[in-house]
């Protein structure tokens, strides 16, 4: 009789294991790097305001430093509005994200690597190439110490 539940139990236990479920991956860092540079902009720059509270666009306000690809469309010391996909940026703690999706990592002051498009949504404003993974923070602008006395 034993060996009948054994058996029944490890039935339940694979049929539960193989149930479709909500996958919570992301693709591999190549094809990511590869979908990345294909944006249309892609600049270096600072965060300087993040603005999402009560507003029909949620947004990070965005001063180029460096244009990498985009000439044209943006230019160094341009203040760019980056569309936060409906969602505020995470900043801290680990959450679970959809396939293939992830959460803007940042906040103001950040120095930014954005792989950026036109947003088809919201005229005026660009959008990440694939949301979070197309906002990479790479650290602290550097300080100009160029007016500071010697």
């Amino acid at each position: 009789m034993e060996l009948k539940h054994l058996g029944l139990l490890t039935t339940i236990v694979i049929y539960l294991a193989l149930i479709p479920a909500i996958v919570f991956a992301l693709p591999p860092p190549r094809i990511i790097a590869e979908r990345n540079l294909e944006a249309e902009i892609i600049v270096i720059g600072e965060i300087v305001e993040i603005k999402t509270a009560g507003l029909p666009t949620p947004h990070f306000i965005l001063k180029t430093m460096h244009v990498i690809k985009g000439y044209g469309k943006v230019a160094v010391n341009d203040i760019v509005k980056v569309v936060c996909d409906g969602q505020a940026p995470q900043l801290d703690g680990i959450k679970a994200h959809t396939q293939g999706s992830l959460e803007i990592n940042a906040s103001a002051g950040s120095l930014v690597l954005a792989y950026l498009h036109p947003s088809s949504e919201h005229a005026g404003f660009l959008t990440p190439l694939l949301r979070g993974l197309s906002v990479v923070t790479i650290g602290r602008p550097l300080q100009d110490t160029s007016s500071e006395p010697k």
